[in-house]
């Protein structure tokens, strides 16, 4: 038995109807049902029955919800006090999607408070997990970035688990190159995406975006086969010393760790866009160390005035 099953047993019973509950959790409504028959199968006796007007107590219901009931209000007053113990402790807990930006910056706010009494957590994660360690309560706040094209999927998955999104950016996305391929010594503005498909693609294919980009490339007249890495970390390192290429947003020189020796970043043609964001949960109010690195990060992305124009998103462009 999970004290989750316990928890949504009782909600079930507050909230007088499974929909409701569901609806409360930001929970399929069958996956709560099946929740609660495998608390009742491991428990040995019905707890609930169901009619059209909601669900009621059995008698054995009534003792196992008011039993429960204790035991959730003593664990919810060992979080208080385990709260109290850490009050005026700063914490920064952050799931990071894969972005440059947002290790920066956390490592500028490193530097500024870790001599005080503050505590550091950051992620490296994919999409869906940042937004599930968020979710979770995991971390505090997650960055996110994915192409406008997928970013309905993400929004209507967000709003289920009950997370707030926040747009901070959109940028353009281009090839980036390095010196053994020959676009890197033309003077081209773009690159026509159908171009691309002579050369390989290198991803890393637990990121989801990467899975995402790599659609964008004609799927007919592939020439060469993708390049899959293990790591991050060895992207550019692959890009710089073989023809192949991959698809991320311009970055600017103000990054403090993007190295960008030998690499090029040429627009595609046509023009795609991608969206940087980040989220918490709707019920939680920021901490004032997560603002102020989710202010930072967007002072930083903001900055398009000292951005190429090629690069830069155009605000009257459609997001259709």
């Amino acid at each position: 038995m999970k004290l989750e099953q316990l928890e949504q047993f009782i909600k079930v019973i507050d909230f007088g109807s499974i929909s409701k509950a569901a609806m409360k959790m930001h929970m399929a409504q069958s996956t709560l049902s099946t929740s609660l028959k495998k608390f009742e199968e491991e428990l040995g006796c019905q707890l609930i029955e169901r009619d059209s007007k909601g669900v009621s107590l059995t008698p054995k219901g009534v003792e196992v919800y008011n039993q429960g009931k204790n035991i959730c209000e003593q664990i919810e007053d060992m979080k208080k006090t385990a709260i109290s113990d850490t009050q005026g402790e700063e914490i920064l807990s952050v799931s990071n999607n894969y972005t440059i930006i947002g290790k920066d910056i956390f490592i500028e706010l490193y530097k500024k408070y870790h001599k005080q009494k503050a505590k550091f957590n950051i992620q490296d994660c994919s999409s869906s997990d940042t937004i599930q360690h968020v979710f979770s309560g995991e971390t505090e706040v997650g960055l996110l970035r994915f192409p406008l094209a997928n970013k309905a999927v993400h929004m209507r998955n967000m709003k289920r688990l009950g997370l707030d999104y926040h747009q901070i950016a959109k940028k353009v996305i281009c090839a980036v190159i390095g010196k053994e391929n020959p676009f890197y010594r033309l003077n081209v503005d773009k690159i026509k995406i159908e171009h691309l498909t002579k050369f390989p693609f290198v991803g890393y294919y637990q990121e989801e975006a990467d899975i995402v980009y790599e659609n964008i490339l004609p799927k007919k007249n592939r020439i060469k086969e993708n390049i899959t890495i293990s790591g991050v970390d060895h992207l550019k390192e692959v890009i710089r010393q073989t023809d192949a290429f991959t698809l991320d947003v311009y970055k600017a020189q103000g990054f403090n760790s993007e190295d960008r020796k030998d690499i090029k970043y040429i627009p595609l043609d046509p023009t795609v866009y991608s969206e940087f964001g980040w989220i918490h949960k709707s019920n939680r109010k920021v901490s004032q160390i997560a603002e102020e690195y989710i202010y930072k990060i967007t002072v930083h992305l903001k900055k398009h005035e000292k951005m190429p124009k090629e690069f830069r998103y155009e605000e009257q462009e459609s997001d259709k």
